[in-house]
């Protein structure tokens, strides 16, 4: 059987996954959609994107890397 990692995951899969896991977070959700483009948003600097959070860029670096985490695990909770 091939496995593949979360690099290979399909965008469709690991976008629903990470948002599944952030649905009780949403600035992080929010993160994840900018980064990623999703939902037609656009990227944005750091210092941009945690004065419209009102949040520190330290506290978006901290929850980029949660998102980074869940994104890594998410090739191990779907094909196990």
């Amino acid at each position: 059987m091939y496995k593949m990692d979360a690099r290979n995951l399909p965008l469709e899969y690991r976008h629903q996954y990470v948002l599944s896991a952030l649905r009780n977070d949403p600035k992080s959700a929010f993160i994840y959609e900018i980064d990623n483009g999703l939902n037609g948003r656009q990227r944005l600097p750091v210092t941009e994107l945690a004065d419209q959070l009102g949040l520190s860029p330290g506290a978006v670096s901290q929850r980029r890397n949660r998102i980074t985490e869940i994104t890594n695990n998410a090739e191990k909770a779907i094909y196990g």
